[in-house]
């Protein structure tokens, strides 16, 4: 999206519907824009094919994109594209450090904890979880609790005990962390 002001209330429109899972939503805001579509739509336009499984059309976006044509807030969501597309080729080793980069260029401490968990979801599927793992994931999943990353690294912690043969504990903590779930 441009620099308008209308480009730039629409960008930050369709970032929030993309966090809070919104897809749809986001996406028809993006068809709706008539606007000039440079970088940041074309960055928003990828993660929207990403989310919907349309992971040949986010590439082919994705492939025009370059850090250095981003605003500064909007580079740290190329590098989670950039994960999200080796993630899903199988690359879990490059997916993990296009995660990294995302996590160390975030300018909030949402989007932060978002990378953070995505690194973690590709270190897990990449192999069985060790003891050093799993307490990471503890810690992170007690400092984000009632927060929307920190339910993410409760299933991830939960995904780990599981790894680990230790099924009761892994049961017991997604039943805990729905006793905590805000009605909405």
């Amino acid at each position: 999206l441009a620099a308008s002001g209308t480009a730039c209330l629409l960008a930050a429109l369709v970032s929030a519907l993309l966090d809070d899972g919104r897809i749809d939503e986001a996406a028809a805001v993006m068809q709706d824009y008539v606007g000039l579509r440079g970088p940041g739509w074309q960055l928003r336009a990828a993660l929207i094919a990403v989310q919907q499984g349309q992971m040949e059309q986010a590439r082919a976006v994705a492939a025009d994109l370059k850090p250095e044509n981003l605003p500064a807030e909007d580079r740290a969501w190329l590098y989670f594209l950039q994960g999200q597309l080796a993630d899903a080729a199988g690359d879990l080793g490059r997916a993990r450090g296009h995660y990294e980069e995302a996590q160390a260029a975030a300018g909030s401490e949402t989007a932060r904890s978002r990378f953070l968990l995505a690194r973690e979801q590709a270190r897990l599927r990449a192999g069985p979880a060790d003891a050093g793992l799993l307490e990471e994931a503890k810690r992170n999943m007690e400092r984000l609790q009632g927060r929307k990353a920190g339910y993410g690294f409760a299933r991830t912690y939960a995904t780990m005990l599981h790894a680990l043969g230790r099924k009761s504990e892994a049961v017991a903590e997604l039943q805990r962390q729905l006793l905590s779930l805000p009605a909405d």
